[in-house]
């Protein structure tokens, strides 16, 4: 697909990205200001543009702010396109290849704010399927926001008719992977997954092609967390573990409880620092004081002879 000079009123100024569902343009509102305009590659038929259109507006009504808004939605030359907002930053994704893994306490920051945006979209009933870095953006004020939502759904039925798998094969839920019925524990997988991927700089599965990553995802535990973070707290890899866990049922419950999860431990982790640095500081006082008291006793004796 080239380059376009408009889609629908928007004027494209330059491509942003593009993946295997589709590809996203930077382009001007007609008010001005620049948005992100995300098209399907390959055209949807009647039914499901229908489908897509129903439930992309439906995505527009999400108001989180964890969640790039959805704008406007559209069909150009059969493609479907939504509308959203322009952010201004770099990707997780982007981040990881640049800098790799992030230290804990801001991973488990950055993941309890989206859990968050994800819940907000779960109570309204829509569900997000393609969790992973490249889908989380850092903006200019250094908050995460979680795109992509909007496209997954149609998208996902529309591809298993023609044999093509949908989403990032290394972030997929297994029960996505096989073609299953998926909830919002799917999504809750790919927030284990993306956390996991913050926290050791890859993602929990690493093979040689598709079918050898969907058969891990399937089949395979994940490397544990902490031969490949020495030294990680148990009680987070732990989380991200069960996060991580083949069946739904074992998974945290929701988007909501992993946050408050996440929440809780950088709480226990902060406090137990400071007390860590507390006690450091009383030993530092001790051997101060010992050293004193040491001097004044050899002071003391020196004057006796």
């Amino acid at each position: 697909m080239s380059q376009p000079s408009t889609i629908g009123n928007y004027a494209v100024l330059g491509e942003l990205g593009r993946g295997g569902m589709g590809v996203v343009y930077r382009a001007r509102h007609p008010a001005g200001h620049e948005v992100a305009i995300k098209v399907v590659l390959d055209p949807l038929d009647a039914d499901y543009r229908a489908r897509f259109e129903r439930e992309a507006w439906a995505c527009a009504q999400l108001a989180h702010p964890r969640l790039v808004r959805v704008l406007d939605v559209g069909v150009e030359r059969g493609r479907p396109f939504l509308v959203l907002d322009f952010v201004r930053g770099s990707s997780l994704g982007e981040r990881l290849k640049r800098e790799g893994a992030l230290e804990p306490d801001l991973a488990c920051e950055i993941m309890a704010e989206v859990a968050r945006g994800v819940a907000h979209a779960h109570a309204q009933g829509i569900l997000h399927r393609d969790i992973k870095p490249a889908n989380v953006l850092i903006n200019e004020r250094g908050d995460p926001v979680l795109t992509d939502f909007g496209l997954a759904h149609v998208a996902e039925s529309h591809l298993t008719r023609t044999g093509q798998v949908l989403g990032t094969p290394a972030y997929m839920a297994p029960e996505q992977a096989d073609g299953a019925h998926v909830d919002a524990r799917a999504d809750v997988y790919g927030l284990g997954a993306t956390l996991y991927a913050l926290l050791c700089g890859q993602p929990p599965f690493v093979a040689s092609g598709v079918l050898a990553i969907l058969n891990a995802v399937l089949h395979d535990p994940p490397r544990p967390l902490r031969e490949l973070v020495p030294g990680l707290d148990p009680a987070l890899a732990g989380v991200v573990e069960r996060c991580l866990a083949k069946e739904p049922a074992q998974r945290p419950a929701s988007a909501e409880a992993l946050s408050h999860e996440l929440d809780a431990w950088r709480s226990r982790a902060r406090s137990s620092g400071r007390r860590g640095t507390a006690l450091a500081g009383l030993g530092a006082l001790l051997l101060l004081l010992a050293s004193v008291l040491g001097a004044l006793s050899l002071a003391t004796r020196q004057e006796e002879q």
